[in-house]
């Protein structure tokens, strides 16, 4: 049976209610867009209003209209948890308007859990999740499907040919803390379509990942891991990569079938549906292998994966920065600039370097030069040295200096490349406006600034350097990315 996938629609009928008020169901429709996320309809309802009672028979009704953590239902024989829903709108066609009690109410949720009835976003309940990526399959690195044809020598006429499954052993395992992870491969059946054109015949493979735990964890901790991973491929093909499909497990429940009853083992599977920031595109020509920045040929999964939790956690703010800028194609120039730029200085932050001054020697020359100057001009100074720490340029220059010689291809004069920098992000940030930039010198300061910080990420991962230059030459936004530098940033006096 395939699985249900995060870029089809889906549609469930059936009952709701909140969880304080389980005998008060109301009859409704909940749906699933993938661009447009969970929508719940329902004939009926109950109060949405934002009420007070600050006094004995007196009501208040506020502004604005309620929201829910939770809220429960049963459709299909499923049942179904809605979490953070927001009310959107709200009919109500009897003469009563007061009465809080709606004929049509609309709300959206940000996620349902399909299996389950969840009291809190909090309790810890799962113990396994799993997902289908974009990209997932071709960075693995290994497939299950072999395919071979045999050409007549003299015609170059097939004469035969086979695609078959050859098993690739056992799932590549990992251990990141208490946490086990697991690639999977997945394949279906072999498939014949036919039409009144053609037969086709098919077998489909997939990847999936996992991770599990002994102990139960709570719904975000599962989905931030999932989350993770497809940064992680967000940042190996240097494209918006996202989820296809998402579960998770709770823990079997032995106890509740008879002894011979064959699945009273098995984990309670729970499907899981969110709003995107991406639109999975399943069917889409996925990437060129030449066009990975990272796959398993470079680091093997038991290395990696430990590694990336720690990198994720570690750059989590410059990451989601500079995969913005993927994940959100166009926008203004200008707010890629200052995202771009604010992405190498949290990144640098987050390394901790130590600063060239001592905190001593610091807080020592701090005294002075506050003593130097005029009563009404201490406090001035006070605010402009308030903290032991490099400036952004200085961050900037040892980013660019900082995962080997081959950075030169990119930022042949880093103190130059720091310069610009600079000035962009401060005119753009303090002053709303760049002067001293052309449109095309912006673009560039936006590319470069991009590049070494995926670069910095790669080598906090301990990708090779030779393979991060080789990455730098063949991938397209980064071989870009090296001809912007060279146009803007080399050293004028060097030669060409």
């Amino acid at each position: 049976m395939a699985l249900p996938l995060l870029s089809e629609p889906r549609r469930w009928t059936g009952h709701w209610w909140l969880p304080e008020n389980p005998d008060h169901k109301v009859p409704g429709v909940l749906t699933y867009a993938p661009g447009d996320g969970l929508t719940l309809r329902m004939i009926g309802g109950w109060e949405y209003r934002n009420i007070s009672t600050p006094a004995p028979d007196v009501t208040v009704v506020h502004e604005g209209l309620r929201s829910w953590p939770v809220v429960h239902g049963t459709a299909q024989n499923k049942r179904i948890t809605l979490l953070d829903l927001q009310c959107v709108d709200a009919k109500v066609f009897s003469l009563r308007f007061d009465s809080g009690q709606p004929d049509q109410l609309d709300v959206i949720a940000r996620t349902a859990l399909i299996g389950l009835h969840l009291d809190s976003e909090d309790d810890a309940e799962f113990v396994s999740c799993s997902a289908t990526i974009e990209n997932l399959t071709a960075w693995s690195r290994e497939s299950a499907i072999e395919h071979r044809v045999k050409l007549d020598q003299e015609t170059d006429r097939l004469e035969s040919g086979e695609i078959r499954y050859v098993p690739v052993g056992d799932p590549q395992k990992a251990k990141v803390g208490d946490v086990r992870a697991n690639l999977n491969h997945l394949l279906t059946l072999p498939d014949f379509e036919r039409t009144l054109g053609a037969t086709t015949a098919r077998i489909v493979e997939r990847t999936s990942v996992e991770f599990s735990s002994t102990e139960p964890r709570p719904l975000r901790e599962w989905l931030k891991m999932l989350s993770g991973m497809s940064d992680l491929m967000s940042l190996s093909t240097l494209t918006a990569c996202t989820e296809i499909t998402l579960h998770l497990w709770t823990p079997a429940t032995p106890e509740a079938y008879p002894d011979d009853y064959p699945l009273r083992d098995r984990l309670h599977e729970v499907a899981v549906y969110e709003r995107r920031v991406v639109t999975p595109d399943p069917d889409r020509k996925g990437a060129d292998l030449r066009k990975f920045l990272l796959t398993l040929d470079d680091l093997p999964f038991p290395v990696l994966m430990p590694r990336w939790m720690e990198v994720n956690d570690k750059f989590s703010s410059a990451q989601s920065m500079i995969l913005g800028l993927s994940y959100i194609a166009g926008g203004y120039l200008q707010s890629r600039v200052v995202t771009a730029i604010g992405a190498a200085e949290s990144f640098h932050r987050a390394l901790d370097v130590k600063p060239t001054m001592s905190e001593r020697e610091f807080k020592e020359l701090r005294k002075t030069l506050l003593e130097a100057v005029p009563r009404e001009r201490k406090q001035w100074l006070a605010d402009r040295i308030m903290r032991n720490e490099a400036s952004l340029h200085e961050r900037l220059v040892d980013l660019a200096r900082r995962p080997g010689e081959f950075m030169v291809a990119l930022v042949p004069d880093a103190e130059k490349w720091a310069k610009e920098a600079t000035r962009a992000r401060n005119g753009l940030a303090h002053d709303g406006r760049s002067e001293s930039h052309t449109l095309e010198e912006l673009y560039a300061v936006v590319e470069v600034t991009r590049a070494v910080v995926i670069l910095n990420l790669l080598s906090q991962l301990g990708i090779p350097a030779k393979r991060m230059a080789k990455g730098l030459s063949e991938h397209p936004v980064l071989s870009t990315a090296a001809r912007l530098g060279k146009a803007h940033f080399a050293d004028e006096n060097s030669a060409a």
